[in-house]
């Protein structure tokens, strides 16, 4: 009786710690080679850890000082491709996004009109393993 208890026992936490690692995320594995998504030209200016696995609305947001005049690239990291990325101006009107016809791009840019906070939204498509990374770069 006390052996079929022992093996219940580590029958369980086997299947416990089995889905605890598959749920867990770490952008920052994503992060080592993702420097490498930035485009020629470009200077690295921050990274972005990307975690919604136990977020219900499975986007996350981001902010950050854009300069007037400077072109900015947002590259995804290995991870998951189908994160829909949009960046908002101040007044919340959408000026970029990496879904474009149908596709997932996994590097973008655009050239900032004026200088004020812009928000990136990330969300995480139905069939996203939701955890990913970015990084931002820019260029005068």
């Amino acid at each position: 009786m006390k052996r079929k208890f022992i093996i219940c026992l580590i029958a369980a936490f086997s299947f416990v710690s089995t889905d605890f690692a598959i749920s867990q995320c770490n952008p920052n594995e994503l992060l080592d080679n993702c420097p490498a998504n930035i485009p020629n030209g470009f200077t690295f200016v921050k990274s972005y850890e990307l975690n919604a696995i136990n977020s219900s609305t499975k986007r996350i947001e981001k902010s950050y000082v854009f300069s007037k005049d400077m072109t900015y690239s947002l590259a995804m990291c290995k991870g998951d491709p189908n994160v829909i990325v949009k960046i908002f101006d101040s007044s919340r009107k959408e000026v970029a996004t990496n879904f474009y016809e149908n596709k997932f791009l996994p590097t973008f840019g655009f050239r900032c009109g004026a200088t004020g906070i812009y928000y990136m939204a990330f969300s995480f498509d139905q069939s996203a393993k939701d955890c990913a990374a970015a990084v931002l770069a820019f260029k005068k």
